[in-house]
């Protein structure tokens, strides 16, 4: 009982059951401003802490990720500086060879437009000296014929003599004319080398006058014949006039199955009078054409009196020809 009430004393005498103005000797206002500022100035501390302690954490996160991949991006971004570098003295080469392969191609251009126009130029010469060429032998060729047909060996060892004797037999109109012949032979041919064709038989005339004559004669007793065998005499030209000239052939075979008289002109063109109108064919495509253009009616075959309204130059060529038809 008496514990109890000496406690009950200490209780109510205690200090902390004084106010706090009996205390401190603040006001309650006082203690309540003293307060707040303590606890502001704790939170103050407390937030200063707390961000030491953020930015550490940033920065050992930053240090530990974010600067190593920094410096590879660093070094990666050197390495393609480095190769940009590399690229730009490459493209800076090549601009400079390609300038240099453009000056040199331009040169070579240059010198392939001058080796052109030479080329050019030389073939032209070529062609013209050909032509001269192939002119001066037809005209060494010009008292030259050919005759096809005779059979092989029949001259004997004595070409000359033999055609001496039997040119007046074949050829009426030259019986009482002396026939001079500087040479005679036989002309080696690979197609002609076979057992049953004979080889073709050239010989030259002194005197242009007899060619024409023979030839004259030969269209006039056509068909001319030895043993059985017709025989055909032919101008002698060079082998590009012959070529071109046989390049006509089929041509002509065709408008003498229409009842056309065709005939060459030296050194390679077909002409036809057809209707009164002389018409002249430079390539075997013209003609070819006119026979396809046109429905061409039948003409009787132009007889020996129809070239007394020729020229010298044009009879001669048209009894040249005339008789190159009847092979």
């Amino acid at each position: 009982m008496w514990l109890k009430s000496a406690t009950k004393r200490e209780c109510t005498n205690s200090p902390i059951k004084k106010r706090p103005k009996e205390i401190l000797g603040l006001s309650t206002e006082e203690l309540d401003d003293a307060i707040l500022r303590a606890v502001k100035q704790a939170l103050t501390e407390q937030q200063q802490h707390f961000d030491k302690a953020v930015q550490a954490a940033v920065k050992g996160a930053v240090d530990n990720l974010v600067i190593p991949q920094l410096t590879d991006l660093k070094c990666q971004v050197k390495q393609a500086n480095e190769s940009v570098s590399s690229l730009a003295r490459d493209v800076e080469e090549l601009g400079k060879s390609s300038q240099k392969a453009n000056s040199r191609f331009d040169s070579l251009h240059a010198t392939v437009r001058a080796q052109n126009q030479d080329i050019r130029d030389h073939d032209r010469q070529i062609a013209s000296l050909s032509a001269r060429l192939t002119e001066m032998e037809d005209r060494n060729r010009r008292s030259n014929l050919r005759l096809v047909g005779l059979p092989e060996s029949e001259e004997g060892s004595d070409p000359i003599g033999f055609l001496k004797k039997f040119l007046p037999l074949w050829i009426p109109s030259l019986a009482g004319r002396e026939i001079k012949i500087e040479r005679a032979h036989r002309l080696y041919n690979r197609r002609e080398t076979e057992a049953s064709r004979s080889r073709t038989f050239i010989f030259k005339l002194l005197d242009y006058g007899d060619r024409q004559a023979i030839l004259k004669g030969a269209r006039e007793a056509y068909p001319v014949k030895h043993k059985e065998r017709i025989l055909s005499f032919y101008p002698d030209f060079s082998n590009e006039t012959a070529r071109k000239r046989m390049e006509f052939n089929q041509v002509r075979k065709k408008m003498i199955a229409l009842g056309l008289r065709p005939f060459l002109v030296y050194p390679a063109e077909l002409k036809l009078i057809h209707q009164g109108q002389p018409l002249i064919f430079k390539t075997p495509q013209e003609a070819e054409k006119f026979l396809d253009s046109k429905e061409v009616p039948g003409t009787p075959l132009m007889k020996p009196s129809a070239t007394a309204s020729m020229t010298g130059h044009q009879r001669n060529l048209w009894e040249d020809d005339a008789q190159e038809m009847t092979a």
